[in-house]
């Protein structure tokens, strides 16, 4: 897919900031519509998005989520009450979304920080640079590697170093030293 040629991801994007506006849900997309908004480059053939909900609401969002999208899987609340993530698929386009569940600390404060952006014809809720950098270092495929330093060099003199510092320092007491690592590694490379 041709990132000039969005017209089914601009459809299902206004649909999910439609849902979320009129269920009073904030939240952002990330993954690799985020990397196309703030790199320019990659294609993806999926939505990621991220919620700011309580443990208690996740049934009856995605009760209501699944009256507007189709389930991916069988049993879709019940997976998204185990795994807190729903996969569903926009019926009209055919694309899919992973809905996650921001639960945690990090995710929740990335949900809150993300920005209002124009993203090819549509408005979106978007992930922070810093945010989307973290969120790449936590996934740790080569591909997400490989998009987090890129981040940090396009953006390396506009980032918040600091903000960047305490939030993988806080993934070392989830036993994932590795992000903080990481980071400290591509921060060294362009920050001279």
């Amino acid at each position: 897919m041709n990132f000039l040629d969005l017209t089914q991801f601009e459809q299902t994007l206004l649909k999910i900031d439609k849902f979320c506006s009129q269920n009073h849900l904030l939240y952002i997309v990330l993954g690799g519509v985020a990397i196309m908004y703030h790199l320019e480059y990659r294609t993806t053939k999926d939505i990621d998005i991220s919620l700011c909900l309580e443990m208690e609401a996740i049934h009856s969002v995605g009760e209501k989520l699944l009256r507007h999208f189709e389930p991916v899987f069988d049993n879709p609340l019940e997976f998204f009450e185990h795994n807190f993530v729903l996969p569903i698929r926009d019926p009209e386009t055919g694309i899919r979304i992973d809905i996650s569940a921001g639960l945690g600390g990090f995710e929740r404060a990335a949900v809150e920080r993300g920005r209002r952006v124009k993203f090819a014809g549509v408005e979106i809720q978007v992930c922070t640079v810093e945010d989307l950098i973290i969120f790449k270092l936590v996934a740790a495929r080569p591909i997400d590697y490989a998009d987090a330093e890129m981040l940090i060099q396009k953006y390396c003199h506009e980032l918040d170093k600091d903000y960047l510092q305490n939030t993988a320092l806080e993934f070392v007491q989830l036993e994932r030293r590795d992000v903080f690592e990481h980071l400290n590694e591509y921060l060294n490379k362009y920050f001279v």
